[in-house]
């Protein structure tokens, strides 16, 4: 029950971006390798859209009551303290207003692309590295695994290869250098074995960066031409819909 709890606080100051850079460099690495953690994220963010669903349904019958109130009041001769009851009408409107909009202000202006992003984002588990079979990527490929990303990146920056720029764009991203992961996954040429893969990835870094319709362009393009991930950017455009 305790480590619920401090997972319930941890993903509120998650949502509510109350952690510091590194402590959200280090939860969303921990979605990317804990399958459990991931997974009571994902229950947390199903409830916490329950919740907004029956806040605005709760909001709208307040509202439908309000208005029919409002209505029998300005038809209704009152009979004494005619200037307090309209008032209080006024001021009960005033109030439900702010309420409303504080309310809207917390659930569902500027959306956290970002979330959605960390949840499609496709796990990278990186090449596998063999004993006694030495590969030129393997020093990488291990500070890769082991999520030291400054070092895997400077390894890798040793090679002028689609292996390479992919990983880089990879490691881009999960420092939070997304203009720099863009580009690199921008690079992976049509012949690649990862062209697929970093198509789907630059729309995600779109997304991630607020630019909502490029993206959306983008994942119309991966539904129509990819082969591994076609279904992945289908279910993506039905999520920002």
């Amino acid at each position: 029950m305790n480590g619920e709890k401090e997972h319930i606080e941890l993903f509120e100051k998650y949502r509510n971006g109350d952690l510091s850079r590194s402590e959200i460099k280090d939860f969303e690495a921990r979605l990317a390798y804990d399958w459990d953690f991931k997974k009571s994220f994902d229950e947390y963010l199903l409830v916490e859209e329950e919740i907004k669903l029956h806040f605005r349904q709760e909001m709208k019958a307040k509202l439908d009551a309000l208005d029919l109130s409002l209505n029998h009041h300005t038809t209704k001769t009152f009979n004494f303290n005619g200037i307090k009851s309209k008032y209080w009408v006024i001021s009960a409107v005033a109030a439900l207003l702010v309420i409303a909009f504080l309310c809207y202000q917390h659930f569902f202006s500027s959306p956290n692309y970002k979330e959605l992003v960390t949840a499609h984002w496709p796990y990278e588990e990186g090449l596998p590295v063999k004993m006694g079979n030495e590969n030129k990527y393997d020093d990488a490929m291990n500070a890769f695994k082991l999520q030291r990303w400054e070092e895997a990146e400077r390894l890798f920056d040793n090679y002028n290869s689609d292996t390479s720029i992919y990983f880089r764009g990879e490691i881009a991203y999960q420092r939070n250098l997304l203009d720099e992961a863009f580009n690199l996954f921008s690079d992976i040429q049509k012949n690649s074995s990862y062209h697929d893969e970093a198509q789907y990835r630059m729309a995600l870094v779109l997304l991630a960066q607020g630019k909502v319709n490029e993206a959306k362009a983008k994942l119309t393009l991966v539904s129509k031409q990819s082969v591994s991930y076609k279904s992945e950017a289908k279910q993506l455009l039905k999520d920002l819909k």
